[in-house]
């Protein structure tokens, strides 16, 4: 038998790729009309403002804001605008999650008849065997999903009948036979969203970007003002359906009181779990920082590990933690960007001063949902700053204070407990898998800030660094004792050096393991040292005695 695959199994694979992929559907309005009252309401409320000159000048872009295709603006009684989006397949981790698909902004503009007549037709013109239909953006791109946003009152009155139906096709439901409204589903998408714009404000733009990350759109002022319109939406639809709301305080108490809760299956994404704040008024930043951050560091290392890379410790470790911070910089040059932008948005925009989330939303609406011209100038320098900064930099963005020794001890212990993959048993950690990753305890999360008590991890690692310049002088002073004076000497010393770091008599923890105190180990590595000697001596003799010509040499 050949290892050939067969037609059946051909046809499987085509079945499952296709199952993956994102089908784009024409969207309609719902049947039910009870987004009358909540528009009204707001726009009672926004009629007693009287609009100062620099929310008029916004209310100005906004009415100059169209459809890329029709050209339809807020002005036309009959439009409904909303964003343009690219929905992606689906990967194996969101069936296994049950995860709506990833979607990107295409920073389009689009009416609603246009994006259904656009898809209509494109799906007309398809062939069997070609990719799902899609539309051409104003960038030459693909667009294949609308989502509804909210401008003013009045537009949102046109648009919330078509809320529905938008998000079961962007959920990747059938919108025919499942077109329930799902505040979970509603959550995720909006928050993952606006995630992967905050990832292409910053790590998209590093030279250490990946693939992914760099397709995301750049940091500009219309990328960021689509950010905010997402915000808005997200903030409106919390209020027409007040579960949204209550589903966002729920996933953030569990994480930070749960810690079976902050792991990837429970919570997949760390930066919309971060975009949570938005719409809730009893938990801040400050509650979520200290589990979030070294959890976002804990990841980093898992995301290295599945790209073949592994933080060494010893090797780089001198007795300073800033030797860590360093060798840090070089194995995950983004860490924490990604939650440093959301974590800038949410005091900039999202939460000022403490303001509440209704407060907010006035603000939005005397404004019609854009943002001012030094807040999106603000954005920008902060995302260009972000390009070089270092870890500790970072996290002094993010309003986290800390010392070396504090970081030093959070990096040594994501290190710890990031890995999944034991080296010295060549197989998983216990309680882990390819698709699995054991709990950490409550007791052992380290505590990030300036007076933390204690240092375990740091203080071991200190310790087995001081048994090992020990046994580097008694190496050295054991090499210049010997009675030949030659060009091999340091050679000799070296190659015992590196053979002393894969010798099975470690120091420290594992030492401890194999019983031995630390006086029997120093002899046991003496004995082990001098036999390498005679070794060495008894081959260089060898050759002294056979070569004359080597007399001279030495």
């Amino acid at each position: 038998m050949s290892g050939r695959p067969t037609r059946a199994s051909q046809q499987r694979w085509r079945g499952t790729q296709r199952a993956n992929e994102f089908r784009p559907s024409c969207i309609s309005a719902s049947s039910g009309n009870d987004s009358q009252e909540p528009a009204q309401y707001v726009l009672e409320e926004c009629e007693i403002h009287v609009a100062s000159e620099e929310e008029q000048r916004c209310r100005e872009e906004a009415a100059e804001l169209c459809c890329f295709v029709s050209f339809a603006d807020l002005a036309d009684t009959d439009s409904v605008l909303g964003l343009g989006l690219l929905v992606h397949k689906r990967t194996s981790r969101h069936l296994r999650l049950s995860l709506p698909p990833n979607a990107s902004l295409t920073l389009d503009y689009l009416d609603v008849e246009a994006f259904n007549t656009g898809i209509y037709a494109a799906a007309a013109r398809r062939r069997a065997w070609e990719a799902q239909p899609s539309m051409v953006s104003s960038s030459r791109g693909q667009l294949n999903a609308w989502l509804p946003l909210y401008m003013n009152p009045e537009h949102w009155a046109r648009t919330r009948p078509y809320v529905v139906l938008a998000f079961a096709v962007l959920s990747g439901r059938n919108p025919d036979t499942h077109a329930e409204f799902r505040a979970d589903e509603v959550l995720t998408i909006c928050c993952s969203l606006m995630t992967r714009a905050a990832a292409g404000f910053t790590a998209g733009q590093t030279e250490h970007a990946s693939p992914r990350t760099s397709s995301q759109s750049k940091c500009s002022d219309r990328a960021i003002q689509m950010y905010a319109d997402v915000h808005r939406l997200l903030l409106q639809l919390s209020t027409d359906w007040p579960e949204i709301r209550t589903i966002a305080r729920s996933r953030l108490r569990s994480f930070i009181d749960l810690p079976d809760s902050r792991t990837r299956d429970i919570t997949p994404s760390l930066g919309d779990l971060v975009h949570c704040l938005l719409l809730v008024d009893d938990i801040s930043w400050e509650d979520l920082k200290p589990v979030i951050v070294p959890e976002a560091l804990r990841r980093h290392v898992w995301r290295q590990e599945c790209k073949g890379q592994e933080f060494n410790v010893s090797p780089v470790f001198d007795g300073n933690p800033e030797s860590l911070i360093r060798k840090w910089n070089m194995f995950a040059p983004n860490a924490c960007m990604v939650l440093s932008f959301a974590v800038f948005f949410i005091q900039r925009v999202g939460r000022p001063c403490g303001t509440s989330v209704t407060e907010v939303m006035g603000a939005y609406d005397r404004r019609w949902g854009q943002l001012t011209p030094l807040t999106k100038a603000e954005c920008r320098e902060f995302c260009a700053k972000m390009q070089h900064s270092s870890l500790t930099e970072v996290l002094d963005m993010m309003g986290v204070y800390h010392s070396n020794d504090t970081l030093a001890e959070v990096l040594l212990w994501a290190v710890k407990h990031g890995k999944r993959w034991d080296v010295s048993t060549n197989d998983w950690k216990q309680g882990c898998g390819p698709n699995k990753e054991a709990a950490v305890p409550k007791w052992q999360w380290p505590e990030l800030h300036d007076g933390a008590k204690s240092l375990p991890l740091l203080s071991e690692l200190k310790q087995d660094s001081c048994d090992d310049d020990s046994l580097d002088e008694t190496c050295d002073s054991e090499v210049t004792s010997t009675s030949y004076r030659c060009r091999w000497r340091p050679v000799a010393a070296s190659r015992l050096r590196e053979q002393r770091e894969t010798t099975s008599v470690t120091t420290g923890r594992q030492r401890q393991m194999n019983g031995m105190s630390r006086q029997e180990a120093l002899q046991l590595f003496q004995r082990w040292q001098e036999l390498q000697f005679q070794a060495a001596w008894s081959w260089h003799s060898h050759w002294y005695s056979a070569v004359p010509e080597w007399h001279s040499w030495c």
